[in-house]
This record gives structure tokens, sequence and C-alpha cells, in this order.
């Protein structure tokens, strides 16, 4: 059965019958914004300083498991919208900020084959997970990549570029 909406202040639409049976119900329809509407809750949080601020980001990463990383790359952050790159590979997920605590996900692919000695050679799909703080246009943040049956923990450092 469908859901029956009626406009709030207008009269109810439904029958109310003796038992369920020969009931239909009804329910004032809820406000909705519109399509596209922006997102005032993500505006007005970047405004007030509590989330972190969309926009272009680079990223400076350094190794604890001492493997070598590539020199860094950027993020491209929107309304919980993570997208960005480095020199093979491209990433694709989703990020949280509030009080100055961030937290992302995201799924690491590469654009163009890396070389055999590239430690993300051969590999697909390869999970990230990110937490840390920020303050202003910078978060430090501490990353966990699971490549094969490899997880490695990197230190990356984001600092605002460009507004978007």
């Amino acid at each position: 059965m469908a859901l029956k909406e009626y406009t709030p202040g207008t009269a109810f639409t439904g029958v109310i019958g003796r038992t369920f049976d020969v009931s239909n119900p009804a329910w004032p329809r809820p406000l909705r914004t519109k399509s596209g509407a922006p997102n005032i809750k993500a505006t007005m949080a970047q405004e007030l300083g509590v989330a972190m601020k969309n926009g272009l980001y680079s990223v400076t990463t350094k190794g604890f498991d001492g493997v070598d990383w590539p020199p860094g790359g950027v993020f491209f952050l929107q309304n919980g919208v993570l997208l960005g790159g480095i020199s093979f590979m491209y990433y694709i997920g989703s990020y949280s900020s509030e009080d100055g605590i961030f937290k992302a996900e995201c799924v690491v692919n590469p654009h163009t084959p890396p070389p055999p000695s590239h430690l993300y050679f051969n590999a697909r799909d390869i999970g990230v997970g990110l937490c840390g703080t920020y303050v202003g246009d910078q978060a430090e943040l501490a990353a966990t990549v699971v490549v094969g049956k490899r997880s490695l923990t990197l230190q990356l450092t984001l600092q605002k570029l460009a507004d978007i």
C-alpha cells in the first residue's frame, strides 16, 4: 500500500473504519527541501568554524611502517564527499568533520599503472580509514591502509589550497 499524504491544515483524507481492513491511513505531508537545495546544516557548520571547510587540500604523507610513500597529492572536500589523487592513484570516499574531529574512509584505485616497484603495483580497491583533528584550514590525520593482507599506518597533513 502506498503512503497517502495530505497537506497539513486541511481535512484528513484517510478513512477510519471499525477495523483495520476497512481503514485507509493518511499522514500529514512533512516539510521537504526542494531537489538541489543546499545543505544548510553543513553550510552553517562550516561558516561557524565547527566543520572543516569545503576546498582543495594538499596532502603530505609520512609512513610509520618504514615504507617510502609518494610525495603527496590532493584531496577535494565538499559537503561530505572526498575525491583526490596522487601520481598513479585516485581516491573516492566520504568524510565527516565536527568540533575539530575529522573522520573519513575512501577506496584507492590506479588511474595509470604504477611501476613494479610501487607499493600499490597490481593493487585495486585499497581501503583507507582516516581520523584525526583539524584547526582552521589544516588537519593532522592518521590513516590505516589495507593493501591485500598488509595493513599500513600513515600520518597525513592536509593544508587548504583553495576554496571551492
